[in-house]
């Protein structure tokens, strides 16, 4: 069973994502930088640090990498997102290729499947609603 990376408060996935495309490249995507120059406070911040790590946008010493610098480029964002997606949820690819087509309750399903976990458990509903905030921004 896999862990699937989530975050408590899924809306801060819009804000996050949002501020890189604002922001200018840091040296290293650390707390501080989400903290204070995309402005997501506290424990939030602190999860959303290693959920961009899991998602590939930065190297392990937080620096950040192309998949970072092709969202900043308006041309490349959609796809380096749906490249994120892919990484980051590659065992739920490997059950579904079409993940990001599935409707809401296959994906739960997918989920349950892949996660071993009951399909009401709070875990499930986030890394679904996780997934559902990066496919807005993303062009597959």
């Amino acid at each position: 069973m896999a862990t699937l990376p989530y975050i408590t408060s899924p809306g801060n996935i819009d804000k996050a994502l949002n501020g890189i495309k604002a922001a200018a490249v840091p040296e290293r995507v650390s707390q501080d930088f989400v903290k204070t120059i995309l402005k997501i406070p506290g424990g939030s911040g602190d999860q959303m640090t290693s959920f961009l790590k899991k998602l590939g946008f930065t190297n392990p010493d937080g620096s950040p990498n192309e998949i970072y610098k092709k969202f900043r480029n308006p041309a490349s964002s959609g796809a380096a997102i749906a490249q994120a997606i892919k990484t980051a949820y590659a065992p739920l690819y490997v059950r579904n290729e079409f993940l990001h087509e599935l409707s809401d309750a296959q994906l739960v399903g997918l989920v349950v499947e892949e996660t071993g976990l009951p399909h009401d458990a709070g875990p499930v509903r986030l890394i679904v609603n996780c997934i559902k905030h990066l496919k807005s921004f993303a062009s597959f």
